[in-house]
């Protein structure tokens, strides 16, 4: 795990970035949010480089209202047949309030709305039942692309200090 102390803003997105990966899940079916659980602890553990923080939930209201609160996840495993709100509908309002911050994997029975679901740009559409090996492959892959990402905005933010610090400030008189 990389430690990082701060000091603005472009900083406290590093230190979030090294520090911590938030994992939301949400699945209406106690017996696959269960299974989802057991294989993402499985994974945080073989994988203890990572902070994983892990959210789990049974209602996509709840989730919603949590998000509302405490922030955007990380990473999101999503169903998407779900009484009150569709996946494809709380992966909508995840993405409106995180941009490209957040990486969304459904978790779903059904293949009817694939289509859909890739029109969103989401990472990744298994369909259950999904094997051990699957989700954690995925999982692997999202990460690798979100470390990608986190070396280009530290390459961004260490090319514009050094830009900034060759800027020669000329006084008028």
């Amino acid at each position: 795990m990389l430690s990082y102390i701060a000091s603005n803003p472009m900083e406290d997105l590093i230190k979030d970035v090294c520090e911590e990966l938030n994992i939301t899940i949400c699945d209406d079916e106690i017996n696959e949010l269960e299974n989802i659980k057991q294989i993402v602890s499985e994974y945080a553990k073989a994988h203890s480089e990572l902070l994983v923080k892990v959210k789990y939930f049974l209602n996509p209201l709840d989730m919603l209202d949590d998000i509302n609160k405490s922030g955007v996840p990380d990473i999101a495993l999503l169903d998407i047949c779900m009484p009150g709100v569709l996946g494809t509908e709380a992966a909508k309002e995840i993405q409106s309030k995180s941009g490209e911050n957040t990486d969304i994997i459904f978790l779903t029975t059904s293949a009817d709305f694939a289509v859909e679901a890739f029109a969103l740009h989401v990472n990744d559409y298994l369909t259950k039942p999904f094997t051990k090996e699957r989700l954690t492959d995925t999982l692997d892959r999202v990460i690798e692309k979100r470390k990608r990402r986190f070396n280009e905005l530290i390459e961004q933010y260490i090319n514009f200090n050094k830009n900034k610090s060759r800027m020669i400030v000329k006084e008028e008189k």
